[in-house]
């Protein structure tokens, strides 16, 4: 059951994390932009292209997991270019500098988030535990934005420090859990190497029944 599983509340912490960073350009990147002395205008028309590099993102992550040979290690990768986008915002004063790590973390935050899910379906087996554990990352992950929505205040413009410094440790939290849950897994495989476990006298149902306890399923990191 999914429920009882505690890999898929693993998976959700990371869903849960990397939605907070992934709103923040959405929801106040004009903001952001303006802030720093930009006209609406030229803050929409930024924007764009904020969104175009977080479409980017969302689009490249899965073959940079094919690269790296590894769903964890793409996450991973993209939560450390996260977190050097917050650094940058909070360490700088400098407009330029807050405008290029709104688009280093507006490429970079959303690819956990599109490609978490992912990760985590093809990992799990069965008839009800991957849509169980889909509607727990949706309901319980998508809470996500709102610890966002409620930390980039009017009052801490340009530099949104509070916001920023949330962010940020929300990025470092989905690193310190994805790599967890990387060792877990891994982990399982070399237990499962070494027993690979006795199915006899066990009906086709129960077998199945196993899902992605199968001893003979392995978990793809």
């Amino acid at each position: 059951m999914a429920l009882l599983d505690f890999k898929v509340w693993l998976w959700t912490a990371i869903d849960f994390c990397a939605n907070a960073a992934t709103q923040v350009n959405g929801m106040f990147g004009p903001s952001i932009i303006e802030s720093h002395g930009y006209s609406p205008q030229t803050a929409q028309a930024l924007t764009a292209l904020t969104n175009f590099m977080a479409f980017s993102g969302m689009a490249s992550i899965a073959y940079t997991a094919r690269i790296l040979r590894g769903s964890s290690t793409a996450i991973a990768l993209s939560n450390i270019l996260t977190i050097c986008g917050f650094l940058l915002a909070l360490c700088s004063s400098n407009p330029s500098v807050h405008i290029l790590a709104l688009f280093v973390f507006s490429f970079a935050s959303p690819q956990p988030a599109a490609h978490g899910p992912a990760w985590q379906m093809c990992n799990l087996q069965g008839n009800t535990k991957p849509a169980m554990a889909a509607a727990m990352a949706s309901a319980f992950g998508g809470l996500g934005p709102l610890a966002t929505a409620f930390v980039y205040r009017d009052e801490d413009r340009p530099q949104y420090t509070r916001g920023h410094l949330v962010c940020l440790l929300m990025t470092v939290a989905c690193f310190v859990v994805t790599l967890v849950l990387r060792r877990v897994l891994a982990k399982e495989n070399r237990r499962r190497d070494l027993d690979c476990g006795d199915l006899e006298g066990m009906s086709d149902e129960q077998v199945q029944d196993l899902a992605d306890n199968h001893p003979h399923f392995r978990y793809r990191l």
